[in-house]
Formats: C-alpha cells, structure tokens, sequence
C-alpha cells in the first residue's frame, strides 16, 4: 500500500492541464426522473454492474479522497468538491479535505496514451486488472475509461492475515475471521483499495463541473463497466459519453435512478454473491424510485 500511494503522489505531479476545460457550474444533486417497473430496474443494476454471478461487488470502505488533475486551475478543486457532496449524500464514507488520494480523475489528449503511460510508469495504478481488460478499455470507443485497484478483507471488515506456507516462500493472505462459508455468502468481500477514471480532454466540450463531478462519481464509486452494454435504457449521467449524446441533452446531475443505486450498493452487503446483491440493490431501488418525483 505504500508503494501504491507513493506512486500515486508522483502521478499527481506528473499531469499537465489540458487546453479545454469544463464550463463552472454546480447545482442540487438530483435531477427529476419517474419511478419505472422492477424489469427496467434489475435491466439497469445488471447493466451497471457487470460482475459474474458467482463473483462479488466491490466498493469503497476506506473513505473516499478524490483527486481531478489535467484541468485549469480550480476547475479540479470544484469537481473534487461536488463528488464529495454526492458521494456522502449516497452514503459513502467520504475523508477529510486532507487525505490520501483513492480515488482519480485524469483528464489527457488520449485515453490509449494515459492507459499506457500508467501501465509503463505507475504499474501499481492497474495492479491486478487484467491485461484484457485494459486492452478493452483502450479500445473502445467511449472517451472514458474506469477501472479499480480491489483487495480482500474479511466479512467482519478486519484486514486478512499474511502468513508463509514454507521457509522462504511468499506470502499468502489468510482470513482469520469467524463465520460460516456457503454458495452464497463468503468470509471474505472485495474493496477498492484505488478508483481511476481517464477522460479525453477533446470529450469535455460543452460539459460542465456538475457533469464531470456526477459522471465521476458514477463510476469510480461503483465497480460500473460499459464496455459490455447497449445503452442504459433509464435516465443516467453515465450516458454523458455516450456515442450521440451531448452534453445538453445528457441528464445535468446524476437522477433519481443513478442516486438510487449507489445509495443501495453502499447499503446492501457485499460479502454475498453478486446476483443476490444485485437482487437486493434492484430491492431498495424500486422502493426509492416509487417515491421520485414524476416527470423530467
């Protein structure tokens, strides 16, 4: 971990700004949208959340300390500032203004050139993800990319043991935790130890600090990966980059479906497989969109 934040810190120092920039706007959190039925809900948590079945879903339990560089001078500070707001709104553990970074925002010419500069230069930023993954990232035709560094702690939430299964050999993480196994629940549950969003900067026209901050938040706080889906058939700022949409017609904050959701998944347990947390996510999500605002 302290390799990890080291590196980090030099990435911080490293980004330059970028000649465009988000137009300065803030506004309340949540934008009007209709509650719909719970096929369209499970429709869009499965959309979101791409993880197998017998797999889990990650999520922050460290408090979350985001960090926008490769913007004008006091753009990032903005955005930073408005995905604090949301992130403690949705209940997320959110630091002090004095942190150590989890959670980025790079904003770069080219979402290849960042991915790959990452992987040559702070190798402890993509540590873990799969190499296909990254390639998929880079890749697709979306502007945006998101992926997170995940580690394992007990389902009591203490940290995993290490220990040596022979005289030299290395470290293998033990959980030392009491409980009962099953095909459903687990002893152990992923978090992000590190979130990182890369953004192109030629993406960024018309699009404003609100945007960008919701958007951000969207997808570093959820383990969110589109590379696998048509476009999500309910209002989401995670449409902002979508192929045809602009920023005047994308939703201007994250909606009622988008808070929804990242309010259950910080909510539900995650220690389960992820279809029954997908399932319960869908459950608390139906119940909260049944009392939205109607209309746009």
């Amino acid at each position: 971990m302290a390799f990890l934040f080291a590196t980090i810190a030099a990435l911080a120092a490293s980004v330059a700004a970028p000649s465009g920039s988000p137009q300065v706007t803030d506004e309340p959190i949540i934008v009007q949208g209709s509650a719909d039925t719970r096929k369209q809900i499970n429709h869009y948590v499965d959309q979101l959340t791409a993880a197998q079945s017998d797999h889990q879903l990650g999520r922050f339990f460290a408090p979350i300390c985001p960090r926008v560089l490769g913007l004008l001078p006091g753009q990032g500070e903005l955005v930073e500032q408005r995905m604090r707001k949301v992130a403690a709104a949705v209940g997320a553990p959110v630091a002090p203004e004095k942190c150590q970074t989890n959670s980025f925002v790079l904003v770069g010419s080219n979402k290849r050139a960042s991915i790959e500069g990452l992987k040559k230069q702070y190798a402890a930023l993509v540590d873990g993800v799969p190499a296909a993954v990254l390639k998929r990232l880079e890749e697709s035709p979306n502007p945006a990319a998101c992926w997170q560094v995940v580690g394992l702690i007990g389902a009591d939430g203490m940290p995993l043991a290490s220990v040596r299964t022979s005289e030299g050999s290395d470290p293998v993480p033990v959980v030392r935790s009491f409980g009962w196994i099953s095909r459903i629940s687990r002893l152990t549950k992923p978090q992000f130890l590190v979130s990182i969003l890369v953004i192109e900067t030629h993406a960024l026209n018309g699009v404003d600090t609100r945007q960008l901050a919701d958007y951000a938040v969207m997808r570093t706080l959820a383990p969110t990966d589109l590379t696998h889906r048509t476009a999500v058939a309910a209002p989401s700022i995670v449409k902002l980059f979508d192929a045809g949409v602009t920023p005047g017609i994308a939703p201007a904050s994250v909606t009622w479906w988008d808070f929804a959701f990242l309010k259950a998944l910080y909510s539900t347990n995650n220690e389960v497989n992820a279809d029954q947390q997908r399932g319960e996510i869908a459950h608390q999500m139906q119940k909260a969109l049944s009392q939205a605002p109607r209309g746009e």
